[in-house]
């Protein structure tokens, strides 16, 4: 473990002094502050675009990892280690241990740079304490089965809402009919919560907020109003107000961790490839995982043709070895409102088998050429 900790420590080093940190801070705080820059208000897209940006920060330090074992054998320093004694095998944990903590700390740096500079620029949004609202499936307010007439909707809450005017908000999404568009028309939603009813009006791709009072179980949604049809995909229950610095912190830790899981991946390509080739090879997974998102709208189809069909298994292969990505959505709850706390690093689940499997590759010896070994 201490020749681990040793390489660790030089590879983290070289990393902070290298020339293409300074190039890597300069392109991380340039896309942060076009991002502020060109933010419409609180409400605009740009507060999602923080967490991409940290998150791709994040991604992209942890796949420069792929570059430490290749720069090795390039400059000589990999026949020069293997003179010391220390196995390969502690060689590469530590370059892949490097690149893990450069990922989560650069994207903890980003993180609190948003937390501190939105709100005296007016784009922190009020965040308030959120609780998720179980949805099996996404839900559509038209019925396919029977030629798309409005059917009501019921919401169980999980759990009874508690005092102090909480809100049930719900992500929905268009759908339009094959036939041909309705326009991006806002349509009308009557609601029933409890004693609380009333009607509200959802534009194009908005959200629906509907209050509920105290005590109340459920919500019935009824669209009374309206050309398209709306799909609702994720909901909370929407509480008292929270820190948004802290939210932003948490999110910026689990973009960190995440990406931190994705080195090990690019250093066990760089045993047997270039440094451009295994960080290219990571950041292409990760694009591949990302698709994952698109299968419950492809799912929504009414009737997939042969070509809707294909692509879906073609996706559902390649997703089969790729990371589930799909909790890191989170990420970007503190620019909708949605305050973020410890629970969300539960979000990394699903990505611990992989960092695992790819850990395992990486001490394993023997599944590249000799040269490699040198390192």
């Amino acid at each position: 473990m201490r020749d681990v900790l040793v390489f660790f420590g030089l590879d983290l080093r070289n990393a902070l002094r290298a020339r293409g940190a300074a190039v890597w801070a300069a392109l991380a705080f340039g896309a942060l502050a076009l991002t502020l820059a060109l933010a419409p208000g609180a409400g605009g897209l740009a507060g999602t675009w923080f967490a991409c940006v940290v998150g791709g920060l994040a991604l992209f330090l942890a796949a420069s990892g792929g570059a430490i074992l290749p720069g090795d054998r390039l400059e000589g320093r990999g026949t020069w280690l293997a003179t010391l004694g220390p196995s390969p095998a502690r060689r590469r944990a530590g370059a892949a241990l490097a690149a893990a903590t450069t990922a989560t700390g650069g994207a903890l740096v980003a993180a609190l740079l948003v937390g501190l500079l939105a709100p005296p620029l007016g784009l922190a949004r009020e965040t308030l304490e959120a609780r998720a609202v179980p949805l099996a499936k996404p839900i559509s307010f038209r019925d396919a089965d029977v030629g798309g007439a409005p059917r009501q909707i019921t919401l169980s809450l999980g759990a009874p809402a508690g005092a102090g005017g909480q809100l049930l908000e719900l992500e929905a999404r268009p759908r339009l009919a094959r036939t041909g568009s309705q326009g991006a028309m806002p349509v009308t939603v009557a609601y029933a919560a409890g004693d609380e009813v009333g009607s509200v009006s959802v534009p194009w791709r908005g959200r629906l907020r509907v209050p509920l009072p105290e005590g109340a179980r459920s919500v019935k949604l009824d669209l009374v109003a309206g050309g398209h049809d709306l799909v609702l995909v994720r909901g909370w229950v929407l509480g008292q107000p929270r820190a948004f610095l802290v939210s932003w912190l948490w999110a910026g830790l689990l973009l960190g961790l995440a990406a931190a899981c994705v080195a090990p991946l690019a250093v066990t390509l760089s045993r047997a490839t270039s440094g451009p080739t295994a960080a290219g090879a990571a950041v292409v997974v990760v694009l591949v995982a990302a698709m994952r998102s698109v299968l419950p709208e492809a799912e929504l189809a009414t009737t997939p043709g042969v070509l809707d069909r294909v692509a879906r298994w073609i996706l559902e292969t390649s997703l089969a070895l790729a990371p589930d990505l799909t909790g890191l959505s989170c990420a970007a709850e503190p620019a909708a409102g949605r305050a973020l706390g410890p629970a969300c690093l539960g979000a990394l689940g699903p990505l611990l088998p992989h960092a695992l499997a790819w850990t395992l590759l990486l001490i394993t010896p023997g599944l590249a050429g000799p040269h490699e070994e040198q390192a």
